[in-house]
């Protein structure tokens, strides 16, 4: 079950990466990113082809997962996937580029 907190929690991280404030980083699997927060705690999150499905853990600072939500419990997670993929790929600016703005 998605709470309130849970759904805050995804859509400040939504509108923290749009904004550029977190640094998610690429995972050695492939389709999975990472960010820390606040020194204590990692946000990762995947994507599976082979289900269509995302998935966000928040781990502790000890590892221990303290939440895991799915885009097939709440859709905006796998929005939340595309941004924060598009960010790490740059995607943007190859497109910027391609299309010669800067």
């Amino acid at each position: 079950m998605v709470t309130e907190r849970d759904a805050q929690l995804v859509n400040r991280l939504s509108r923290d990466t749009q904004d550029g404030q977190l640094k998610w980083q690429p995972t050695a699997e492939a389709e999975q990113y990472t960010v820390s927060l606040k020194g204590k705690f990692t946000v990762t999150i995947d994507y599976s082809r082979s289900t269509d499905i995302c998935w966000l853990v928040l781990r502790d600072i000890d590892g221990r997962e303290l939440l895991k939500l799915t885009s097939t419990e709440y859709a905006p997670i796998a929005g939340l996937f595309e941004v924060v993929r598009r960010r790490v790929m740059k995607v943007d600016e190859a497109i910027n580029e391609i299309l010669g703005d800067s």
